[in-house]
């Protein structure tokens, strides 16, 4: 019974044995459905048939001429690979190819496919910043101060002029190494607030030849906004996936932008990437005024990680200014080198931030130097400060000037142990003062030697006044934000 079935759905030959039912050659084909060659060398191609064989593959142009003709051999695997390279040294020319593969199986069965591949060249050239009005991404407009040119949304903050150099493709250039003006053929640096979800848009170059193929673009760590296939003239938009920062601070990235395709199957095939580095400055908060690169990126670099709440910054600048600036308290005059009180008014100060960046005029400051020092880089970062007078006449405690390595309540000499006036940051609700023009002593007694450093970082407005002030009338009586240039 178990034979005549065997009989029945086998067959016999003449011999009345039974033979094994011969199934049609089968084979498939690997490969990306395009390929750029200066984003990638080579082309992989991978055949896979049902058994060991030999095939025959052909590789030709549009007009159906063979370029390429190779034997390879199918292994017990049933695997044939293959490599596309450059022809003769040339780069292969733009447009579209048929690669042909005919199997025959050691059994003398046979099959033939063939696969479309088109040579393109891909690559962006235009990319600009964007937010969503503080939805989910605030961007801050940088202003180069030497120039008084300010970032817009319809500039390119990174720019190619052609896609290949040489027979090479081109990355976006580098970040500009002048921060006081852009320099041509590189990026500028972008800031937005810490918390914000960046948003970069970037646009085929008129270069790009994408042939047929539904092309696409996929970003490491960034969300693709735009629907579609990449096209000629449609720009494509793309969101970071998690915030900037959880701190304030810098944060250079690299992105990878990669091309990639999908063949009949659905497979998706990498054709290789182009890369475009960034320097994002992740702020506190949205300024109120103009945000200069000289200016936030040594101080943003000095304070990277401070936690973004208003005190945290206002503390690390504190440091910074008063420990790694190299500034030196005037203690010959006390008088100021960068700010001035226009017609003695005491609420318009002015701060020559140019010719401080440059140090025009040394590394001597004082007290109004140091307020202005403050109030411009916080307000910059977008924290909003004060500088605020305290006034006048009067004798000091033990403080230790900028720049100094003894505490003195006499920074002037026998002669000089008081101040006819004092500026300090603070103001606007805070309730407590920053100074890097001085450390108090915060031992029990300020009044006396031996002291205890006690740097001016969110210090009570009263305490500051006690540990400060020796005798005299001392008060707090002007607050104002100033001006500068």
């Amino acid at each position: 019974m178990v034979l005549s079935l065997l009989l029945a759905c086998s067959g016999a030959g003449p011999s009345g044995l039974l033979e094994p039912e011969v199934l049609p050659a089968a084979l498939a084909v690997q490969v990306a459905p395009a390929w750029d060659p200066l984003l990638e060398s080579s082309l992989a191609v991978r055949f896979t048939a049902d058994d060991a064989g030999s095939l025959a593959l052909t590789l030709a142009d549009a007009l159906g001429t063979p370029l390429v003709t190779e034997s390879l051999t199918v292994g017990d695997d049933g695997l044939a690979d293959w490599s596309w390279e450059d022809l003769d040294g040339a780069v292969p020319a733009l447009g579209t190819y048929w690669l042909t593969g005919v199997f025959t199986r050691d059994d003398g069965e046979g099959t033939e496919l063939t696969a479309e591949i088109e040579v393109v060249r891909l690559g962006f050239d235009q990319a600009w910043a964007e937010d969503d009005d503080g939805a989910t991404s605030t961007r801050v407009h940088l202003t180069w101060h030497q120039v008084g040119m300010t970032q817009q949304d319809t500039a390119a903050f990174s720019a190619l002029d052609a896609l290949e150099a040489d027979g090479v493709a081109l990355d976006f250039p580098d970040l500009t190494p002048t921060l006081g003006r852009p320099m041509e053929g590189t990026s500028q640096p972008l800031a937005y607030v810490w918390d914000s979800l960046p948003l970069i848009t970037v646009a085929l170059g008129d270069a790009a030849v994408i042939g047929e193929q539904a092309l696409t673009l996929d970003v490491d760590g960034w969300t693709v906004l735009t629907d579609g296939p990449l096209a000629p003239g449609e720009p494509v938009t793309l969101q970071r996936d998690t915030p900037l920062s959880d701190r304030v601070g810098v944060v250079d990235e690299t992105l990878r932008l990669g091309f990639t395709a999908q063949d009949d199957q659905g497979a998706a095939h990498d054709l290789g990437a182009q890369f475009l580095p960034i320097r994002f400055y992740a702020l506190h908060d949205d300024p109120d005024t103009e945000v200069w690169p000289a200016a936030i990126d040594p101080a943003l670099t000095a304070i990277d990680g401070a936690a973004p709440q208003a005190e945290a910054v206002l503390d690390a600048l504190v440091d910074w200014v008063f420990h790694d600036l190299g500034l030196s308290y005037d203690t010959n005059w006390g008088a100021s080198y960068y700010t001035a009180y226009f017609s003695e008014d005491w609420e318009q100060a002015h701060f020559y931030f140019t010719d401080f960046l440059e140090r025009r005029f040394g590394t001597t400051v004082n007290c109004s130097d140091c307020a202005s020092i403050l109030v411009a880089y916080a307000n910059m970062i977008g924290v909003p400060l004060n500088y605020r007078i305290i006034g006048w006449n009067f004798q000091l405690n033990q403080i230790l000037a900028i720049g100094g390595s003894d505490f003195s309540n006499c920074p002037f000499g026998p002669g000089g142990c008081g101040f006819s006036y004092h500026a300090v940051t603070g103001g606007l609700g805070y309730g407590a003062i920053w100074d890097a023009t001085l450390a108090l002593d915060g031992d029990s007694d300020p009044s006396a030697l031996p002291s205890e450093t006690l740097m001016v970082q969110t210090i009570d407005e009263d305490e500051y006044m006690d540990r400060l002030v020796m005798s005299g009338r001392a008060d707090y009586t002007y607050e104002a934000q100033g001006t500068h240039q």
